[in-house]
């Protein structure tokens, strides 16, 4: 997560952010473009104290949901859509605002990947004016939880083990897995994790990464 703001930036950068701008910064599939499509459908005199809400939400790091059912409700009516499709709307600027947060792209640069993908350049514009006037605080959060980039998984190596263990009068020997993974991020030295998982816990990790690989899978 990068906790560097939209507000000034280095040469480099600037490079780094024509690349994030051929590279997209936001999801480039079906599911997201139909939800900016949802965005737009919105009048902009009604989504500007909206998008305050969520950036607001965001830079207070509430465990709740940003609006509760009766207000999702309120919304829907006011965009004139479902309350599942209100959900949508709320739950894509959220992304957007996050991703803006974390890439530390120019006004330039989002603007033109808010366009890449779908959204009105009015709506997009708005979101950007929401954001400089109002962002400031989440990315001093970030800030302040040394949130300096996201870390990638540069290497994985792995062995196994016998452990003895006392169980009643015996001595039983329990199989593990010991997992060595190094991070890697931007501005950021290499980090070395080392995980021990016994067979029961490797199983369970495999299930839920298969389980986010299915996710990836339909949203490509």
């Amino acid at each position: 997560v990068s906790t560097q703001s939209t507000w000034g930036c280095s040469g480099s950068q600037s490079v780094h952010q024509h690349q994030l701008a051929e590279n997209f910064m936001f999801a480039t599939t079906r599911t997201f473009i139909d939800a900016v499509a949802l965005v737009n459908s919105v009048p902009t005199s009604k989504l500007g104290r909206v998008l305050e809400v969520i950036l607001q939400s965001l830079s207070e790091q509430k465990t709740d949901p940003t609006f509760t059912e009766e207000e999702m409700g309120m919304l829907a009516k006011k965009f004139g859509v479902t309350d599942d499709q209100a959900r949508t709307i709320v739950d894509t600027c959220t992304y957007i605002f996050k991703t803006v947060a974390y890439t530390n792209a120019t006004k330039e640069v989002i603007l033109q990947n808010l366009q890449q993908s779908g959204m009105e350049e009015a709506k997009a514009q708005q979101i950007m004016e929401v954001w400089q006037a109002h962002g400031k605080p989440y990315v001093a959060i970030l800030r302040k939880h040394n949130l300096n980039g996201p870390r990638l998984l540069k290497s994985l190596s792995s062995r196994t083990q016998l452990e003895m263990a006392e169980s009643k009068s015996e001595t039983v020997h329990v199989p593990n897995s010991i997992l060595q993974l190094v991070l890697t991020g931007e501005a950021q030295k290499d980090e070395t994790v080392t995980v021990q998982l016994t067979q029961d816990a490797l199983y369970d990790l495999f299930s839920k990464v298969d389980i986010i690989s299915s996710q990836l899978d339909r949203l490509a």
